[in-house]
């Protein structure tokens, strides 16, 4: 995910059971089929493709992961274990950019930045 000029590599572990919801501080907008995010507070924002457009919309409401990954394989017509793989390595980057609240993560989580 590239977010202002820096490549976001993030080892925040979600569990497939916590509960993720959009950040309340953030306004969205889609432009020609996709979702950009901006942080009012922050003055940032992150540009999503179709299928990060899609988990973003499905956001609006607070889920469990799981069931999250469950909608997200229906639509996509996916393979589950590898959606739900992906989601949760998606959903550490959201929450790296402070881009979505989670109910319960694990205590040990850390991220890096690098240069893009």
């Amino acid at each position: 995910m590239i977010f202002m000029g820096q490549f976001i590599m993030s080892t925040t572990l979600i569990s497939p059971s916590a509960v993720v919801k959009w950040h309340p501080e953030h306004v969205a907008a889609e432009v020609l089929g996709n979702t950009v995010v901006m942080s009012i507070v922050q003055g940032k924002y992150v540009g999503f493709d179709d299928i990060a457009s899609a988990v973003w919309r499905h956001l609006k409401e607070p889920q469990p992961v799981v069931a999250l990954s469950a909608r997200l394989a229906d639509e996509f017509d996916g393979d589950s274990d590898l959606i739900l793989n992906d989601l949760i390595n998606f959903l550490g980057e959201m929450l790296t950019l402070d881009l979505i609240v989670v109910d319960s993560i694990p205590a040990s989580t850390k991220s890096d930045a690098v240069e893009a």
